[in-house]
């Protein structure tokens, strides 16, 4: 538990959704502000932009979470298969989607 509680709520994937992409946009106007446009804080604020979206659409997705598992089954991929599916998603070739 982190030790100062951040005024940063999300009761549904959805929500946590918009807190990422809130976060990305911070990120983005204080790259421009005050971080002189850093294409590696670009970079950071599309991944989180991106993390928001996967898990939004990952709490949906039934073979996603198939492959993860729970605490009650095992999934179908290996650690490694489940990095590497993360890793995809989170780091896409090409523009960024939002």
């Amino acid at each position: 538990m982190p030790d100062k509680e951040l005024p940063v709520a999300f009761t549904s994937p959805e929500e946590f959704h918009e807190v990422m992409r809130y976060l990305s946009a911070r990120m983005g106007y204080i790259n421009r502000v005050a971080g002189d446009e850093k294409v590696f804080l670009v970079e950071i604020s599309r991944i989180l932009t991106g993390l928001g979206r996967l898990f939004e659409d990952g709490c949906k997705d039934q073979e996603l979470l198939v492959q993860f598992g729970s605490g009650w089954a095992k999934g179908t991929a290996t650690e490694e298969e489940r990095r590497m599916i993360l890793a995809d998603a989170l780091l896409p070739k090409g523009p960024s989607k939002d």
